[in-house]
């Protein structure tokens, strides 16, 4: 045997495989990443308490840096959803699963206005935050909303999440 050399004419039916796939690769691709990073130009705001969450829709004037009021929403909190989520119903140990609730909610209802967009989200919550940047968690039911944010933001081609702390004032 002759070593440090390889035996071409096995790989001669994977690299045909290769070209053609790779002549093809529009019909595969699932997303194209441009190689400059898109300014943002929308924003997300967010907030939640024990019953309820909102959030408010902004768009970012790149030149000016001036931001303006698009939309708002704002939801109830039931039983059900903190069932589903297995957290306890008006209590603020779930604060942090509402608040990243918010924003996957958010993305959600705004994802025609967000597709193909960098997006900032800004929230008080260092919790959903953290699964917004990471889109995963250790807590499981964190570690659902983000595995759900993840999906959705490739489902509505949200380029990317921006994670901005706004500090909670007491």
């Amino acid at each position: 045997p002759k070593y440090g050399l390889v035996a071409v004419k096995r790989f001669g039916a994977t690299v045909k495989w290769l070209v053609a796939i790779l002549s093809k690769a529009d019909k595969f691709v699932l997303r194209r990443e441009a190689l400059q990073e898109r300014p943002v130009t929308m924003g997300i705001l967010t907030d939640a308490s024990p019953l309820g969450l909102g959030a408010v829709l902004v768009h970012v004037d790149t030149l000016t840096k001036s931001v303006f009021l698009v939309e708002a929403f704002e939801a109830k909190f039931s039983l059900a959803e903190a069932t589903l989520l297995g957290v306890e119903h008006g209590e603020s140990s779930s604060q942090g699963i509402l608040e990243a609730l918010a924003v996957f909610r958010a993305v959600k209802l705004w994802r025609t206005r967000l597709q193909d967009r960098a997006v900032f989200v800004r929230s008080d919550s260092v919790v959903a935050l953290a699964m917004t940047r990471k889109l995963a968690s250790s807590t499981p039911a964190l570690n659902h909303l983000g595995g759900e944010l993840a999906i959705a933001l490739e489902q509505f081609n949200v380029l990317r999440l921006v994670p901005q702390h706004i500090p909670g004032v007491m």
